[in-house]
């Protein structure tokens, strides 16, 4: 959403805001504070039907149902202002070829009086030849002079009608960007990722063409936001987020898929190469240690289950996607802080 409230009406809202997270014992997350700032900012009217209800203990805003408000209520939003927004940029586009066009007819227009003051000056024959040409030429002065003004409006019109595209692209960029990236981390979110997959699915051809997808769960991450709190949990997210994030390149893409589990789209990469990063990735956080900022101590060892596929010839999004998933819960099954294949276990040699 985009917001235009004035620093004292924003700082009001935030005074009502933060007392509210406080009473219902809700952690001071971006999502949680857009929530409650869109509801005392007023206008969104389902939503603030459904926070009423929170408000009167009829429901309970666990992170799961957070989220899910804020990509229905909030995020979801954004498409109209991209529809704004774009139909605005046509409609400066249409501007300019109008005024390209009225520029245009304006020089035929010149263009064709001189040829015709051409002609004229031809058949001059009489007496009055030379009063007829100082008034031909004044008129030509005039009519030149008319079109360098058109021209200068044109120019200067152009010019503001290009900074304003310029700015309305910018600003279209910019919500394409918020509405496909997870707040908390940073990471694409799970509408990002379902492109990135059906994308390299897509352009993936031949024999010799694979994607393999990777899903990553955070272990026991429901003990740990118990144990320590959501700010803690938040951390957690945004370190495993990190760590996923530098162990890719290219084309590759890592998404939040939502929750504490993660996604990662690798194309062109083999079943023995996705195995070796997800055993990679597996063990840069098992070995890692963490710690609470405000006191120094220690945080318990954080550890990620993780499932791997590759794709078959006639797969869609949702087969690949299916049997990575089944893998990642049979590491969960098998005891978590492990890496399971759906296909035969490549031989890493």
């Amino acid at each position: 959403m985009e917001y235009h409230e004035s620093i004292d009406k924003s700082a009001e809202i935030a005074r009502l805001v933060l007392p509210t997270l406080t009473r219902l014992q809700l952690p001071a997350n971006p999502v949680n504070f857009a929530l409650w700032y869109e509801y005392y900012l007023g206008g969104n009217e389902p939503l603030k039907n459904i926070l009423d209800q929170v408000l009167e203990g009829k429901e309970v805003l666990i992170p799961e149902l957070a989220a899910k408000l804020h990509h229905d209520h909030i995020l979801h939003g954004k498409s109209d202002q991209l529809r704004q927004i774009s139909e605005e940029i046509r409609e400066l586009l249409s501007s300019v070829i109008g005024l390209v066009g009225n520029a245009g007819v304006d020089v035929d227009k010149f263009s064709g009086s001189l040829g015709q003051y051409s002609q004229d000056l031809e058949n001059l024959k009489d007496e009055n030849a030379a009063l007829e040409l100082k008034s031909m030429v004044k008129d030509m002065l005039d009519e030149a002079r008319d079109m360098m003004k058109t021209n200068e409006r044109f120019s200067q019109q152009l010019d503001t009608t290009s900074r304003e595209i310029g700015m309305l692209r910018a600003e279209l960029q910019d919500l394409r960007i918020q509405a496909s990236q997870d707040a908390l981390t940073g990471l694409g979110n799970r509408k990002s990722f379902d492109e990135a997959l059906e994308r390299a699915l897509e352009n993936a051809s031949g024999e010799m063409s694979s994607v393999c997808l990777m899903m990553v769960d955070v272990d026991n991450f429901k003990s740990i936001n118990d144990e320590y709190g959501h700010l803690i949990g938040d951390k957690i997210l945004r370190f495993v987020a990190d760590i996923l994030r530098r162990s890719v390149k290219g084309r590759d893409q890592v998404a939040r898929f939502g929750g504490d589990e993660f996604g990662i789209v690798l194309e062109e990469t083999p079943p023995t190469g996705a195995y070796r990063l997800a055993e990679s990735i597996r063990q840069l956080i098992s070995k890692s240690s963490l710690k609470r900022t405000d006191t120094g101590e220690p945080i318990r060892k954080v550890t990620v289950s993780i499932g791997v596929d590759c794709n078959e010839p006639s797969d869609t999004p949702e087969s690949i996607l299916g049997r990575a998933d089944k893998a990642l819960y049979e590491s969960k099954n098998l005891g978590r802080n492990r890496v399971t294949c759906t296909m035969e276990r490549p031989n890493l040699g």
